[in-house]
């Protein structure tokens, strides 16, 4: 067991994260995500990598891809 202060003692919640949508993130042309992949700058390849993950699960935004 932990201290009360500690972290480590925090309950986790049970809420669940709303799923975001190609409307949640700006409109993003896919030469700026190829450009973030190709930097290999962190902070760039975590954006364009979570920018593909929210497009990849929306089934509106399947065009946009050309699958």
């Amino acid at each position: 067991t932990f201290p009360a202060e500690c972290i480590e003692a925090s309950v986790p919640t049970g809420d669940k994260r709303r799923r975001l949508t190609r409307a949640d993130v700006a409109p993003v042309d896919a030469w700026r995500i190829m450009m973030a992949l190709k930097s290999g700058l962190l902070a760039e390849t975590c954006w364009a990598l979570d920018i593909l993950n929210i497009l990849l699960f929306d089934d509106n935004c399947i065009p946009y891809f050309g699958l």
